[in-house]
């Protein structure tokens, strides 16, 4: 014990510890910067862990190359019982923007379906959160600051699933153009593949 009546355990600056004062930081209203503040907010550390002693006796040592992980449930507290010791790989396959959804018979991450529809991933997982159907955050529109939508109609075809205005440039046609054709009934496939007609003088 030191003149501060503080245990020596002779782990401070090992890298289970400063795994161990991160975590506290980021749970920590009082010390966290902008940064943790947004992205832990809620997240707590249960009372036991305030000790790095029984931390230790929880968690073992830190791996090298590895880091603290909140695991099986990545939106949980730092406590026994959801946590681990993890490689990058493994933290990233863990983290919130790997949600599957499986929309149109083709599941991809959350991150790859708003990329392919157009989206901020951001946006997407952020509606998962609050409870939103994994339709609902697909298929509703993003409002830009002016209030805007921007376009997110989707087609499906041959496996195959692009914004609306995407297949319409792919084709050489208007989005306009494309959406009437589907307007009139046309299939996805013949407003898809049929040729536009040319002017003839």
């Amino acid at each position: 014990m030191n003149k501060n009546g503080n245990i020596k355990h002779g782990y401070h600056g090992s890298l289970t510890y400063r795994r161990w004062k991160a975590m506290r930081q980021r749970t920590s209203i009082s010390s966290r910067d902008a940064h943790h503040a947004k992205h832990y907010d809620g997240v707590t550390c249960c009372e036991r862990w305030a000790s790095f002693e029984v931390f230790l006796s929880d968690m073992g040592e830190c791996p090298e190359k590895h880091t603290l992980d909140r695991f099986p449930n990545a939106n949980g507290n730092y406590e026994p019982g959801n946590c681990r010791w993890a490689t990058m790989a493994e933290q990233n396959a863990n983290r919130s923007s790997c949600i599957l959804i499986t929309h149109d018979g083709v599941t991809k991450t959350a991150t790859e379906w708003a990329r392919t529809l157009g989206l901020n991933p951001s946006t997407v997982i952020e509606r998962l959160r609050r409870g939103w159907s994994h339709e609902q955050s697909l298929a509703d529109p993003c409002r830009t600051s002016r209030g805007k939508s921007y376009p997110t109609e989707t087609l499906s075809f041959q496996g195959t699933t692009k914004l609306l205005i995407n297949w319409a440039k792919e084709i050489g046609m208007t989005p306009n153009a494309l959406r009437m054709r589907l307007r009139l009934g046309w299939s996805v496939e013949r407003a898809l593949t049929q040729p536009k007609k040319t002017s003839t003088r």
